[in-house]
């Protein structure tokens, strides 16, 4: 009985939790995902994506490997990535806009963050 009452309630939550971001993002908000792609010859130490409501960061992506961040858009936005090298050189990719329900991709070097659109 103990169990049945606990999975009712983590589904409350979870359902609790979609309503809420449904409602403070509206109806047609989607999730956004941007592919952080480590071409570098350095571990990218921290990696954020800068967006109106927030930050996403993504930590201790090694040489040659992707990580993912996403947020939620409820409508078109601009986002910015930052980037800390393993050298502590910090990279920043130019002002990008963002649709909901996009998936981008960030292509991070040892000078510049390209996008692969």
């Amino acid at each position: 009985m103990k169990k049945i009452a606990l999975i009712i309630a983590i589904i409350i939550a979870i359902l609790s939790v979609e309503f809420y971001v449904g409602f403070i993002m509206g109806k047609n908000s989607s999730l956004v995902t941007v592919k952080i792609k480590n071409k570098s010859s350095h571990t990218i130490s921290n990696a954020m994506v800068e967006f109106y409501q927030g930050d996403k960061i993504v930590t201790n992506i090694k040489k040659n490997k992707t990580k993912i961040a996403r947020f939620y858009s409820g409508e078109k936005s601009i986002y910015r990535l930052k980037v800390i090298l393993d050298n502590n050189q910090t990279l920043f990719s130019s002002s990008r806009f963002v649709a909901p329900g996009c998936m981008l991709i960030e292509s991070v070097s040892d000078t510049a963050i390209k996008s692969e659109r």
